[in-house]
């Protein structure tokens, strides 16, 4: 993996965060994707999301997070967009979602394909030198076709038909 040329198989699949089963790829969501390096050394995964910042800092919180986020319990109807109030109860009670949630209301909420979407890493990985350096690195990946929303008309277009 450390010599230049070398070609190294991957696996990337993408997903949605909020999004159960049903849901629209045109909602405004956090999307994300994994990639598996298949190397000589060894498996390397990779996470990443389609944003640089996350809704919180205190991972004790993800549990409650993922509870606002889930469908109606009563109804099961996929709430993709977090329209339902639970979620909106979570921003209220945790200030620290605020800069997330700008970025997801904003057109990078519906980025037009998964060839458009940036990804911002999760993992940070350790990198030891033979000469016993350490350097600590993420991989982060930015589109070559540009970052392109869909509009929010052609948005509701897409929806409904």
């Amino acid at each position: 993996m450390s010599e230049p040329g070398t070609k190294t198989p991957t696996f990337v699949r993408f997903s949605t965060f909020i999004g159960s089963k049903g849901s629209k790829d045109t909602a405004i969501d956090v999307r994300g994707f994994a990639t598996k390096f298949y190397t000589q050394e060894g498996n390397y995964d990779n996470l990443a999301l389609s944003f640089g910042v996350f809704i919180i800092k205190d991972a004790m919180k993800f549990a409650d997070l993922t509870h606002a986020i889930k469908p109606n319990p009563k109804t099961a109807v996929p709430q993709a967009a977090s329209a339902h109030d639970t979620f909106w109860d979570f921003v209220a009670n945790n200030q620290e979602s605020a800069h997330m949630v700008m970025w997801l209301m904003s057109k990078r909420g519906r980025p037009r394909s998964w060839r458009m979407m940036e990804g911002w890493p999760i993992n940070t990985f350790r990198l030891n030198q033979c000469r016993g350096q350490i350097h600590v690195c993420t991989l982060r990946v930015e589109a070559c076709t540009g970052r392109t929303r869909i509009a929010d008309g052609r948005s509701q277009c897409l929806r409904w038909c």
